[in-house]
C-alpha cells in the first residue's frame, strides 16, 4: 500500500469512530483531530495532503457546504460522515454510509 493509500485508510478510519459519526470538519481541523488521534507517525504535512486529496476526490466521505465545522464553527467546507441513524423530513435513514461494502 502506498503512503497516500495509507492516509486515506486513516482518514476513513477516523470517520469510522463512533465518536466521530455525524461530525464535519474543515481540513485545518480536521489536520489537528487527525494529529491528536489518527496514526501517531503521520505528520501534520502528510495529513494536509491526504485531507486535500479528500476534498478533491471524496469518494464515500461526503464534502458538506451547508453546515458549519465541528470544532471551529466557521462556514466552510467539510469533510465527515452522516449519523447512522437520522430523520429526514419525517423519515428516518439508517445506515446512510458504510466505508466498506
Amino acid at each position: 500500500m502506498t503512503f497516500d493509500g495509507f492516509a486515506r485508510a486513516e482518514l476513513e478510519n477516523f470517520f469510522r469512530r463512533q465518536e466521530e459519526r455525524g461530525k464535519f470538519y474543515c481540513s485545518t481541523c480536521l489536520v489537528v483531530q487527525l494529529t491528536r488521534r489518527g496514526a501517531r507517525k503521520v505528520v501534520p504535512v502528510a495529513w494536509t495532503a491526504a485531507i486535500e486529496e479528500a476534498f478533491v476526490q471524496p469518494g464515500r466521505l461526503p464534502v458538506r457546504f451547508d453546515r458549519p465545522c465541528e470544532a471551529c464553527k466557521k462556514h466552510r467546507p467539510t469533510i465527515g460522515v452522516e449519523p447512522l441513524n437520522r430523520e429526514v423530513s419525517g423519515q428516518e435513514i439508517v445506515g446512510s454510509l458504510k466505508l466498506n461494502p
